[in-house]
């Protein structure tokens, strides 16, 4: 049997980023509300997908403003000078 080890974006900020993750459902998502972590998870990426082109883009500027991670990733991806 093959598990599934993928975490989506969405997982990720449903779990480790709830409290802004819901701020931005509310913002994307036409003031949806989620029940639960895993409902958060789903809903965020059906209003993801529903969203026009250039919508989809200040989404994923917001997603990149909430990561739990984004210290660590912009601590490790800058260029030494």
């Amino acid at each position: 049997m093959k598990i599934n080890n993928d975490i989506t974006i969405m997982a990720l900020l449903a779990n480790e980023a709830e409290k802004p993750a819901r701020k931005l459902l509310k913002k994307y998502g036409n003031n949806q509300e989620a029940s639960d972590r895993s409902d958060l998870e789903e809903k965020l990426g059906v209003a993801y997908f529903n969203l026009k082109i250039s919508d989809k883009q200040k989404m994923k500027r917001d997603i990149a403003a909430i990561h739990p991670h984004k210290k660590f990733i912009i601590k490790y991806t800058k260029k030494e000078t």
